[in-house]
């Protein structure tokens, strides 16, 4: 297998834009077991959740459809509450989103689903979840190319 499997790349290329949040820590691929500590917030933590693959018609392509569940966490300790620091750093996130929906062409979509801030959702006090919905190409037989839109990847 040639080069970095494509979700790698698509992971690696939102973890650079959401690292723009001012004043915010990004762990790309921290474990639950290792909960983010006051002294690291603010702090942004992106986690693949969902990657479902769905065949073209024609056989040549494959739509990759991923959630990613973006975990916010701020020093203000609320509890199931998005509390006015999360809310700016999840409209922060949503502005860099705006401006590069396509991840430099490498995407069909990226869209931002939902946030919540529910006890049930959210790994911690003083956090919240932002849920986005990813779409890209590959090669039915070649994970690792993107067929963006303005080029190959």
């Amino acid at each position: 297998m040639a080069g970095d499997p494509a979700i790698v790349k698509v992971s690696r290329a939102l973890g650079q834009l959401l690292a723009g949040v001012p004043g915010a820590n990004l762990f790309m691929d921290r474990s639950e077991d290792d909960p983010v500590r006051e002294e690291e917030r603010p702090a942004i933590c992106p986690h693949i959740v969902d990657l479902q693959y769905d065949p073209q018609a024609g056989g040549g392509e494959t739509r990759h459809s991923v959630v990613v569940d973006v975990d916010f966490y701020h020093d203000v300790l609320t509890v199931a509450e998005i509390s006015t620091g999360l809310a700016i750093m999840i409209a922060q996130a949503n502005a860099l989103i705006a401006a590069d929906r396509t991840l430099g062409g490498m995407l069909e979509t990226l869209e931002l689903r939902s946030a919540t801030a529910d006890e049930q959702a959210v790994p911690d006090l003083g956090a919240a979840v932002l849920t986005l919905d990813i779409t890209f190409i590959t090669p039915r037989d070649d994970f690792t190319t993107i067929c963006g839109a303005t080029g190959l990847f």
